[in-house]
């Protein structure tokens, strides 16, 4: 009884720090490297369970052959806006790949290519006859309001193959955190994040080898966030996803499509953060470059950097880390405002304007953030 306690409290606190890792920058200082450590040690806790060790959750991925996907010179274009140029690609067995990239720069497109519900201008995509994919986009599912969320699911499936074992599909939904009550509403009375978490687990049932996800942790709590995480580190099949969490891509993805624009799109091995690192010292020798360049006289060394960091540098630091949270904060409840099914179609578009806005300056604030990090933890060092 006391283990279960003490295990209860790991999972309350867990979903706490989960909240606090997900929203902070990777780049952090030694402080925050601290409670890192402490969180992977609280997560090992609040995962423990003492009963019921014999089934494990992970859906029964059908098996993949040989050829999965290949991509041959693909090119998407839409009028003047080019969404894909000349890309080429061959899927490999259990590749996870991040999709990172402005909003806008035809990630979607790409998705959507992929997946077969877009024709190519040019070039051609080849699918494997053992592949089954599973597409989990941005546009939220679409049913019969007058059904229950349990016949939803019992439609797809009755039982639930898993690893090992099985589950019903009411045990499926509660691992997902829908109650038996909530299991018996209709589809009509669940909030846009109960339809989103619906929506998701609907796509890993089917027991799909190649999982493509747009976007899958918009409006998702933090326990159906923890259980999208395990699934999908445990998942044996391949995995597009296209998400702003930087700690699911850094914990998931061995290599990142980076979509730079113009249909460019830049295969970079190593995880979100390995990019974001790799993109600041790129810009750093762009300008340094361009400066060597003006100057008519030779170019004098370059002074030393300071051992210390400076007390602007520190201050700049914690104000950003502090401004990132509270933008991370306003985004979440724009998405919650998009979500909730009570905002007019002008309210909309707004909205998704103000959305876009915000990635964008969450997206340059944390350039920032890291690169004062670097500074910091070089002087450390």
């Amino acid at each position: 009884m006391a283990e279960e306690m003490s295990t209860e409290k790991a999972k309350n606190l867990y979903r706490t720090e989960l909240e606090w890792i997900r929203r902070m920058p990777k780049a952090r200082g030694t402080k925050s490297k601290a409670r890192i450590s402490a969180f992977d040690e609280l997560e090992t806790k609040a995962k423990f369970k003492g009963e019921d060790k014999s089934i494990k959750f992970g859906v029964n991925a059908n098996r993949l052959g040989g050829k999965i996907v290949e991509i041959e010179h693909l090119s998407k274009s839409f009028g003047d806006f080019k969404a894909v140029d000349d890309i080429s690609y061959i899927f490999k067995r259990g590749e996870k790949i991040g999709i990172v990239g402005l909003n806008g720069t035809g990630k979607s497109t790409f998705l959507n290519l992929v997946a077969g519900r877009l024709a190519p201008d040019k070039g051609k995509i080849s699918v494997g006859q053992t592949v089954v994919m599973s597409y989990y986009t941005q546009n939220g599912l679409v049913l019969n309001e007058d059904k229950r969320v349990i016949d939803i699911v019992k439609e797809v499936a009755e039982e639930i193959k898993l690893e090992k074992g099985s589950m019903s599909a009411s045990q499926f939904l509660q691992h997902f955190d829908f109650s038996y009550p909530v299991q018996q509403a209709y589809f009509s009375a669940l909030s846009g994040g109960e339809r989103r978490r619906l929506y998701l687990l609907l796509q890993l049932i089917r027991n799909p080898n190649f999982l493509i996800l747009d976007e899958p942790t918009n409006d998702l709590d933090i326990y159906t966030l923890q259980v999208l995480e395990e699934f999908l580190q445990d998942f044996a099949g391949c995995v597009l996803i296209v998400s702003h969490d930087r700690f699911l891509l850094d914990k998931l993805c061995d290599h990142v499509f980076v979509f730079e624009g113009e249909g460019k799109i830049k295969d970079f091995y190593g995880n979100y953060t390995d990019y974001y690192q790799w993109r600041i010292k790129e810009q750093k020798l762009a300008q340094r470059n361009t400066r060597q360049l003006k100057d008519e006289k030779p170019v004098a060394k370059e002074k030393k950097v300071p051992l210390k960091p400076t007390y602007k540098q520190l201050k700049d630091y914690e104000t950003l880390e502090k401004q990132i949270l509270e933008l991370e904060t306003e985004k979440d409840q724009i998405i919650g405002r998009m979500n909730s099914g009570n905002e007019t179609p002008e309210n909309i578009t707004a909205l998704s304007v103000k959305y876009n806005e915000l990635v964008q300056l969450i997206d340059d604030k944390t350039m920032q953030w890291m690169e004062l990090a670097e500074i910091i933890e070089n002087a450390k060092a």
